[in-house]
């Protein structure tokens, strides 16, 4: 694998009226880009209307006695120092709406591949530099000024945001168009060694994400991310200790859409 260095550079916000700068983390070097073949999975971008992706429950997982069920809002401290926080109703109806209006909206998603398979998710990948995503390195475009908006409108709620550097980010869409599954399976966002804060702001169908420590077996955190629902992964060694991964749907639970953004920061040199 290539190996990537990192400077720090000072941009100009696209979508700012006035003079602050976004302080953004971009590589030297770029790495060994492997993409689909131009056009690939392009005609299907998994179209939904902002109507599907009205709030909507889902059958809960079963869990130990060893397993946290977390479905409120709040500052839950692990053992290692890190910290899952989760706050729910995080933009207003109408800031919520505007951006499920824009999300919709956004054509330039791909089917996402499991093997040799298509996966029932769409995804774009934001940044500065090619991402390694689904296995491999994927394409990179700058982060639109609707997700830019609604960054700083979460930042209202989660001011330690602004002492970051915001690295990159990941769309995806879910299209409702699957049997029983839809789920992530674990892992960590550990590929840069300064990513301190990961969060994930959810819209539409309620599912859950399931934090697990990679040195307790029995220490689990079933974490419910209803419509409108932010969850943040904070501290430098969050990603090192803990895999996150979304469940899948059980046999009987009602399916419908949702669309997760995914923002990475790294900790401010």
């Amino acid at each position: 694998m290539t190996s990537i260095d990192f400077i720090v550079q000072k941009r100009k916000r696209v979508d700012d009226d006035d003079d602050d700068d976004v302080v953004v983390a971009v590589a030297k070097k770029p790495a060994v880009l492997t993409t689909e073949k131009s056009g690939e999975n392009k005609a299907k971008q998994g179209k939904i209307s902002a109507t599907q992706l009205a709030p909507m429950g889902c059958n809960l997982p079963r869990t130990k006695n060893s397993q946290s069920l977390v479905d409120v809002a709040g500052f839950f401290p692990l053992p290692d120092g890190s910290v899952l926080e989760i706050l729910y109703n995080v933009l207003s109806k109408d800031d919520r709406d505007e951006y499920v209006a824009l999300a919709v909206a956004n054509d330039e998603r791909v089917q996402g591949k499991g093997g040799f398979s298509p996966t029932p998710r769409y995804y774009v990948c934001y940044g500065a530099e090619p991402y390694k995503f689904g296995g491999a390195y994927q394409k990179t475009i700058p982060f639109p000024d609707y997700i830019a908006r609604t960054e700083r409108k979460i930042m209202q709620k989660y001011p330690r945001l602004r002492t970051l550097r915001r690295w990159n980010g990941v769309d995806t869409l879910y299209n409702g168009d699957f049997n029983g599954s839809g789920g992530i399976s674990a892992h960590s966002d550990d590929e840069h060694p300064d990513i301190t804060d990961v969060i994930g702001y959810s819209v539409g169908q309620t599912r859950v994400l399931r934090v697990r420590s990679k040195h307790n077996k029995d220490q689990w955190y079933n974490v419910v991310m209803p419509d409108n629902s932010l969850v943040v992964m904070s501290g430098p060694n969050f990603q090192r200790n803990y895999t996150h991964q979304i469940d899948k749907l059980g046999k009987n639970s009602p399916i419908g859409a949702r669309i997760s953004l995914t923002i990475r920061y790294l900790a401010m040199k």
